[in-house]
């Protein structure tokens, strides 16, 4: 029977338990499973998955069907247990989480940042989350009872396109949306749609530009080099960003007042609004 765990996979104390089924379920629990055996109405049973205790929902003597509780991992033993005898099962799993969501999906390089990660089968205890983004350990402030949202605060970092992992009970899922490591000196309408939009910049002089969608999330940023070029490989760039229409067209353009520490260069570059939220270089000085 598809979905269901045969006596042969069983270890048993006795043979009570003849097959479960399905075999695995969200780890929010809530999924009614079905055990068949004998003798289940010998005595009052009780029944642990993983050593979590599930609710009997009916017993017969033949079948038994329980809620699974709440939990996380893979290959969990089910015991079935009453005055007349005890029986024992392995191969349950709670399912695989998946990440539907990350917002915001971009962050300060010092990190700090509260993050909203959706999907589904995270644990509800917070502590049995473990989220990293790019390699370095986010520390989780928040899980749902339902399994489908942890909060987390951002690691420092560096860089653009930086995994989202989310690991629970030793099952990991990578999130399709990346993270994105800047600061954000600037906002301001950039399309004329109202919204607004954020500029950010990292410590290696590059500039972000990102339109604001109408969910709260952000597009991904267009990316600019700015400052002086051979001066950027001193990768000690500061700077300073402002929003304003420069050559009088009606559309906000950027100004970055760039300095790099080690020599005292200073550059201003300037990038030309379309009026659609894309930009285009301009003059450097």
């Amino acid at each position: 029977m598809a979905g269901t765990t045969p006596l042969a996979d069983l270890a048993t104390l006795n043979s009570g338990i003849t097959s479960f089924s399905p075999s695995h379920g969200p780890t929010a629990g809530g999924t009614l499973l079905t055990i068949v055996g004998s003798d289940f109405d010998l005595g009052p049973p009780s029944v642990t998955l993983g050593g979590r205790p599930a609710t009997i929902v009916s017993v017969s003597a033949n079948t038994l069907v329980v809620t699974v509780p709440p939990g996380v991992g893979q290959g969990l033993r089910l015991t079935v247990a009453s005055s007349a005898q005890a029986a024992t099962s392995g191969g349950f799993r709670y399912d695989l989480p998946s990440v539907t969501g990350v917002n915001p999906a971009a962050g300060a390089p010092a990190g700090g940042n509260l993050v909203t990660i959706t999907g589904t089968n995270f644990s509800p205890v917070k502590l049995l989350n473990a989220v990293t983004i790019g390699g370095g350990a986010a520390a989780v402030v928040s899980a749902k009872s339902d399994g489908t949202q942890l909060v987390i605060v951002s690691p420092a970092g560096t860089g653009l396109g930086r995994d989202v992992v989310v690991t629970v009970g030793g099952q990991s899922f990578t999130a399709a949306t990346k993270y994105d490591f800047y600061n954000a000196p600037a906002a301001a309408d950039l399309n004329g749609d109202g919204l607004v939009d954020r500029i950010g910049t990292d410590p290696h002089g590059w500039l972000n530009v990102s339109v604001s969608r109408r969910d709260g999330t952000f597009a991904r940023p267009q990316t600019f080099q700015v400052g002086y070029e051979t001066a950027l490989s001193l990768r000690d760039w500061k700077g300073s960003v402002s929003v304003g229409d420069v050559n009088l067209d009606g559309f906000n353009d950027i100004v970055v007042a760039s300095r790099f520490s080690r020599r005292g260069y200073n550059y201003v570059d300037v990038l030309y609004g379309l009026g659609d939220g894309t930009f285009v270089d301009g003059p450097y000085y």
